[in-house]
């Protein structure tokens, strides 16, 4: 191995990234999977889901909200329920993290909503205009809140309440958000597994790493061509691949400069943390059968548990609290806020936390695994 010189590195990274950029574009199986398949996915979604609300058979409550004054409200919502026989209604407890259906009432608790005239309303959100079961859990939280101010007689009214309910398309620009920006994860989850694991571990299966060994090429030079062109490949579609679906289905909005900053960082980061998490698993797999046994078992559950197009709401909570943990979940979830527009940089700080560990904790992985070739 030739002494190090970063001139040298860096004309060899850059002459790599090349190389492995024109054999990329090349492969027309990578195309399809990088390309085509979000794309094609994506409109069978929207096809599928996005004609219509994710209706609750029953009727249904999240809450969200903590201290004394929302243990207050959920007592008088549950003595409510109660009076009424017969009726099944699911009264759910959730965190400013977790999602509600589209045609599930929520109510957004403040901390002080009952501590004089000037306490802050309860608010009331329906992200899709009210049909029959929606609405009837409107009156019933109406009530409730009458209720419970003729408990708390010869005051003003304590408990006011302040309704949200989307208008026109709102349904439909929320699903283009969900799908859109969960299809775009997806391809950078499944191009770090099968565009990047995969291919290096079959190169290198195959003895075509072999002759780098007695060469004068630096192993991490390599790498970082390696990966360089599928970070350029996959930021620059994925960005376009969020503009373009989401106005093709209504869901792009006008966002700040530092809005659409927040959205790119998160792309950008995600693509080389799961990447370098993609050079992780090659580092370690001795053979083709092994490498695509151990990809296909990471994938399955990412496609199904991370809330990509699939709502955690539908499952178990215990499910559901495990994937909120995961950097998938945490950048989806991330780059759902951006693109809405909700989210600013501390909403998702927990993101670039986590996706910097998993970058961090893979490349130490990589380092003092990855080699030419596999020992004997």
């Amino acid at each position: 191995m030739a002494q190090f010189s970063l001139r040298n590195w860096l004309g060899q990274a850059w002459q790599f990234t090349i190389v492995e950029t024109a054999t990329y574009l090349r492969d027309t199986t990578a195309i399809f999977w990088t390309f085509l398949y979000p794309v094609a996915l994506l409109l069978i979604m929207m096809l599928l889901f996005g004609g219509g609300g994710n209706r609750s058979p029953s009727l249904a409550l999240d809450v969200e909200g903590t201290g004394p004054a929302a243990e207050q409200l959920v007592s008088q919502l549950k003595g409510t329920f109660d009076a009424i026989e017969g009726l099944n209604i699911e009264l759910r407890r959730v965190t400013p993290g977790q999602t509600s259906p589209d045609q599930r009432v929520r109510l957004i608790v403040p901390t002080n909503f009952s501590e004089g005239p000037d306490a802050e309303p309860v608010l009331v959100r329906l992200n899709a205009m009210p049909d029959e079961i929606s609405g009837s859990m409107l009156s019933l939280v109406a009530q409730s809140a009458a209720q419970l101010n003729a408990k708390l007689a010869n005051a003003p009214e304590r408990v006011q309440l302040k309704y949200i309910i989307a208008q026109g398309k709102a349904e439909t620009n929320i699903k283009a958000t969900y799908y859109v920006v969960g299809l775009a994860v997806l391809t950078i989850v499944s191009t770090a597994l099968f565009g990047f694991s995969g291919p290096l571990i079959d190169l290198r299966a195959r003895g075509g790493l072999k002759l780098f060994q007695f060469m004068p090429v630096h192993r991490s030079a390599f790498l970082t061509g390696f990966g360089l062109c599928r970070v350029v490949i996959l930021v620059v579609f994925v960005t376009l691949f969020i503009l373009a679906g989401l106005s093709l289905f209504g869901g792009l909005r006008t966002l700040s400069g530092v809005a659409w900053s927040l959205m790119l960082a998160l792309i950008f980061v995600g693509t080389i943390s799961f990447l370098a998490a993609g050079l992780a698993i090659a580092g370690f797999i001795t053979s083709n059968s092994a490498g695509s046994a151990l990809i296909n078992l990471i994938n399955l559950p990412i496609m199904f548990f991370s809330d990509l197009f699939i709502p955690l709401s539908s499952m178990p909570e215990a499910v559901a609290a495990v994937s909120r943990m995961t950097p998938v979940y945490m950048l989806v979830d991330a780059m759902r806020g951006a693109a809405a527009g909700t989210h600013g940089l501390a909403d998702c700080m927990p993101a670039f936390v986590s996706l910097s560990i998993l970058l961090i904790g893979s490349a130490a992985i990589a380092g003092s695994t990855f080699r030419w070739r596999l020992k004997r």
